[in-house]
């Protein structure tokens, strides 16, 4: 009997330690980021020789795409998202704070295309965009899960041309598909961020006015979980004066 007493206490204290060692390899684990796609391959730059973010696994996607695979149960440490709706989304299912997030990055709304001939000086005005357009086709992320795409439909609304454009509209999963439609030449023109214009080597035909959408403000928020005060520090490297100018070098325009 006491040696069965014996053989159980060796068993629960190696249960005990292994269990330790795990959790100890998994707070050990480089942090995993679900990010904008619009951030592909500046992030990485932007973390460089960080202590959190040198180390950073980055998955990236279309923000909405990315905060309901959060909601699903994937196992992300932070999201950066192209817009303070898919913040709020995983706050309702208590999976962050909104507390807790930080602006870290802006950007600009255009219309790009590959022809120099397309572009046109200053934010046109209804007339300016329809006539450019020309009943030709416009590749733009969906606004149901993209925030390039709900901007867009903010600001063609807002000059009451959503309805009129829906014929000429080709939605994407990511800005980032987007801009390479227009790249290969599948589609005229793109509505995508200015620095995925330049990322794609595209021209602006125009640059929409800040004033049509809501501004767009990328931000990043810790996924609640035991790595929660590990994922905030990289946060904070993100805003470090070294890592903006690595932003502002792709052509992300200051914020407030």
């Amino acid at each position: 009997m006491r040696l069965r007493a014996i053989c159980a206490a060796c068993i629960l204290s190696f249960i005990g330690l292994t269990g330790s060692s795990v959790a100890v390899a998994q707070s050990d684990r480089p942090l995993l980021i679900f990010a904008a796609s619009s951030l592909a391959g500046v992030l990485e730059l932007a973390l460089a020789g960080k202590n959190e973010g040198a180390k950073a696994k980055i998955v990236y996607a279309g923000s909405g795409s990315l905060a309901r695979q959060v909601a699903a149960g994937a196992q992300a440490d932070l999201f950066i998202s192209a817009n303070r709706q898919w913040v709020r989304f995983l706050g309702q299912a208590g999976l962050a704070e909104d507390s807790r997030s930080k602006k870290i990055l802006a950007n600009r709304l255009v219309i790009a295309a590959v022809k120099k001939n397309e572009q046109s000086d200053g934010p046109p005005a209804k007339a300016g965009i329809a006539d450019m357009l020309k009943d030709r086709l416009l590749a733009m992320g969906n606004p149901a899960f993209v925030p390039a795409g709900e901007y867009g439909k903010f600001a063609f609304e807002g000059l009451g041309l959503w309805e009129e454009m829906q014929p000429q509209l080709v939605f994407t999963d990511s800005v980032r598909a987007a801009a390479a439609l227009v790249a290969r030449g599948e589609v005229p023109f793109g509505l995508v961020y200015k620095t995925d214009a330049k990322a794609a080597g595209l021209n602006i035909a125009t640059t929409l006015a800040e004033e049509l959408h809501p501004p767009i403000r990328y931000i990043a928020v810790p996924i609640l979980n035991g790595r929660t005060l590990r994922a905030e520090q990289l946060v904070d490297e993100l805003l470090s004066a070294e890592a903006q100018d690595v932003f502002a070098s792709f052509g992300f325009p200051p914020f407030k």
